[in-house]
């Protein structure tokens, strides 16, 4: 797609894999991108972005027997977490449960985000 910005020509190219996923979405300028790779069963396994030809971060996400997503993982290039967080569920395969790992939150880890029945809640463990 070509667009213009302060009278500066600009193009994004998005590349699709046979299921018509995206796999590739670059902006020319800028030289940014981020590239999408999926699991056997069709969820979002791992992306990576990219600036001038260097790994900037990526993220990696992993999912149990069900399908559902438990662990979504986030680094810079130099394996500096960004995000890190686990997901539990109910036999309803509601999420009962969300932890922030990755963050240390002033120096405090196990961030939690509770979500229980529309009632959310928050904890910081030392």
């Amino acid at each position: 797609a070509d667009y213009t910005i302060n009278g500066t020509a600009q193009t994004i190219s998005n590349a699709y894999d046979q299921l018509d996923r995206p796999v590739c979405v670059a902006h020319s300028q800028s030289h940014v991108s981020a590239v999408y790779g999926y699991n056997a069963n069709g969820k979002l396994a791992t992306n990576t972005y990219w600036n001038d030809g260097s790994r900037v971060a990526y993220q990696v996400n992993s999912y149990d027997s069900e399908q559902r997503l438990v662990l979504a993982l986030a680094r810079k290039y130099d394996e500096t977490p960004l995000v890190e967080r686990a997901f539990t569920y109910n036999n309803a395969q509601q999420i009962t449960r969300i932890e922030d790992t990755g963050n240390d939150h002033g120096g405090k880890r196990g961030h939690a985000l509770i979500i229980a029945f529309g009632r959310v809640g928050s904890g910081v463990n030392t």
